[in-house]
């Protein structure tokens, strides 16, 4: 599985996967088996990636962070009531 986001990231700010090592205080090899989708990055590498590119992590990877939408909702008075006194 390539991971088709990060690397246009890459190339779209003009990085081979050397000069993105360097950015990243990694290897060019590792970026290349990130690229690949034969390594994940660590949460600190991930958070590395975040600040480089301004992106939230499930935009540059979003085979690993996708987020998550909660489709549940509090029909019950008992929780209406918590939830509009926690709004106050």
């Amino acid at each position: 599985m390539v991971r088709d986001e990060a690397i246009s990231l890459r190339e779209n700010a003009g990085f081979t996967q050397a000069q993105l090592g360097e950015q990243l205080s990694i290897s060019a090899v590792h970026v290349r088996k990130i690229e690949k989708g034969t390594r994940n990055p660590s949460k600190d590498l991930t958070e590395r990636y975040v600040a480089l590119f301004g992106l939230p992590a499930d935009k540059i990877f979003p085979d690993i962070y996708e987020k998550l939408i909660d489709t549940k909702r509090i029909t019950s008075k008992h929780g209406s009531a918590k939830r509009e006194e926690a709004s106050r």
